[in-house]
């Protein structure tokens, strides 16, 4: 009765009784700024610098994508293992910080496209390059990680039934390594490089023969999000024109994108015999 007599009356007041559909890109979009939640102690990706100023590869894309919106990038930090929580809760809009794509989160979470190809790795103590070079000498060492990121997901797949423990935070597994309290971190490349050249951690290495896993980095959003299909477009554009590798080189991660060789673990274990042979014959 009621549909018909408002039709009746005309003047388009059936359009006053339609509800409106809100959708993620019309909320953020009418918020003027994307509320982006990240960890704070992920270098080079997501960090404050010595000054305390928020800085890293993420933080400036987020920055650079925000501005071509038109809208503004409001960071807010959050505990890594509450991410998807945040995320739900509508705390945040979206997870933009080395943010791992796997199947599992696909199930709740809506990816953009991949923007960084990374990988899982481990690191070892310099002087253990002789004692861990393979996966086969890794099953029995003290294995570590930070708690909820890929590299734990990583010594589950790999090794179920082995020696391991969980850290909260990178810092705590790399110095839990440095000191011989374990024997292995499982990590992302990204970070892994960043925390053995400008974290305090030189004693450290890469063990560049074992890949645990490939990694893809990608922003993620509520789950069934129509913003990753407007974000795309831009990220798409600035992988065309340059920005993304600009800021890339930036954080010395250009090597990514132009797959610019590493140095082998192979070099290493020749470098570590050469001084073996040279010692013994000098003794002799």
């Amino acid at each position: 009765m009621l549909d018909d007599t408002l039709t009746s009356l005309g003047y388009g007041l059936v359009d006053l009784f339609t509800p409106v559909k809100i959708t993620d890109t019309s909320y953020i979009m009418n918020n003027g700024k994307m509320v982006v939640g990240f960890d704070k102690n992920m270098a080079p990706m997501t960090y404050y610098d010595k000054n305390g100023q928020l800085t890293g590869f993420d933080i400036d894309f987020a920055n650079t994508v925000c501005k071509q919106l038109g809208i503004n990038a409001e960071f807010k930090p959050i505990e890594w293992s509450e991410k998807e929580n945040k995320l739900n809760n509508r705390n945040i809009d979206c997870i933009w910080s080395c943010f791992s794509i796997t199947e599992k989160r696909r199930e709740i979470i809506k990816f953009s496209r991949v923007y960084m190809n990374n990988k899982q790795i481990v690191v070892i103590r310099k002087s253990n390059i002789l004692k861990y070079h393979s996966l086969e000498n890794i099953s029995k060492a003290k294995l570590s990680f930070k708690i909820g990121t890929l590299g734990e997901t990583a010594i589950m797949k790999f090794f179920p039934n082995g020696n391991y423990q969980g850290f909260e935070s990178i810092e705590d597994a790399f110095t839990e390594l440095q000191n011989g309290k374990a024997d292995v971190v499982a990590i992302d490349y990204t970070i892994a490089k960043d925390k053995i050249n400008n974290g305090g951690f030189s004693d450290l290495m890469i063990v560049e023969s074992i890949k645990l896993m490939n990694d893809q980095y990608a922003i993620g959003f509520h789950h069934g999000s129509d913003m990753s299909k407007k974000i795309n477009a831009v990220i798409k554009n600035m992988m065309s024109d340059g920005t993304l590798n600009a800021i890339a080189e930036k954080y010395d991660l250009l090597n990514l994108y132009t797959k610019k060789e590493q140095l082998s673990t192979l070099k290493v274990m020749l470098f570590f015999f050469y001084i073996i042979i040279l010692c013994v014959h000098c003794s002799s």
